[in-house]
């Protein structure tokens, strides 16, 4: 938004005290598009291609070390059970997704068409137009003709013309932004599941332990039988066994 302008303003350059004044508009109108190509091109493969690879290399860092959390939570998971009970891979594709949607983007940016921004019925426009017809003839009035187009170019505000390119871009990405939310879930969907079903298993395991423990405060002779006593410290050493291996 700030520099295109600028380039258009710069068109003035092609205009010369021999210039076939009644013409001009054309020649002004091709040059002003020749630049905005030029522009463009330049913009998209060295200033979005930068940004958008800075933007994907944050994010895949931050994505990482969130996949090193969960390894490192489910190694210690695995470790209080004695056995590989969970798994966290976070979605990756995430990544390549944002890599793939953002260069579409950037490719719409080279695909417009021809701007007419010298062409328009504004005063100004056709005034100089008129007068480039009418004294063009006369070669005297050349250099007043020169000064009059390079002043009204140089001085032109395209800020209107440089919107009306960068705004399509702009709506495609506030599209994507609108996105992220999503896609980031998308990535710690896997885990996020796995998380909460085994939360539900151990729930489920502490409301059955505590169920017979209640059975053991509200019967407790039933567990003063040798053989029942028995039972429950031959269990207790078979843990303990277990506990002391890991």
């Amino acid at each position: 938004m700030t520099e295109l302008p600028k380039q258009l303003q710069k068109s003035a350059s092609i205009i010369q005290d021999d210039s076939d004044f009644s013409k001009i508009n054309e020649e002004l109108n091709e040059e002003m598009n020749r630049r905005i190509v030029v522009f463009m091109k330049n913009f998209v493969h060295h200033d979005v291609k930068q940004a958008v690879q800075q933007w994907i290399n944050e994010c895949k860092r931050e994505f990482q070390e969130n996949q090193a959390a969960c390894n490192e939570f489910s190694q210690t998971v695995n470790q209080q059970y004695n056995e590989e009970k969970i798994d966290l891979q976070a979605d990756f594709k995430v990544l390549e997704d944002w890599q793939r949607d953002l260069e579409r983007i950037s490719r719409g940016m080279l695909r417009f068409e021809k701007m007419n921004i010298f062409m328009r019925n504004t005063p100004s426009q056709l005034f100089l137009k008129g007068a480039g017809k009418l004294f063009s003839s006369i070669s005297k009035n050349n250099e007043m003709l020169h000064s009059r187009y390079k002043n009204y170019i140089e001085n032109e505000d395209y800020t209107p013309t440089a919107k009306e390119i960068i705004d399509p871009f702009m709506q495609q990405l506030e599209l994507f932004e609108g996105s992220i939310e999503w896609d980031v879930n998308r990535f710690f969907a896997n885990p996020v599941d796995i998380v909460s079903q085994e939360t539900e298993k151990v729930e489920a395991d502490i409301e059955s332990h505590t169920a017979d423990l209640q059975k053991m405060h509200d019967k407790p002779e039933t567990y003063r039988d040798p053989l029942t006593l028995f039972e429950v410290r031959r269990r207790q050493y078979e843990l303990t066994n277990t506990i002391s291996k890991v």
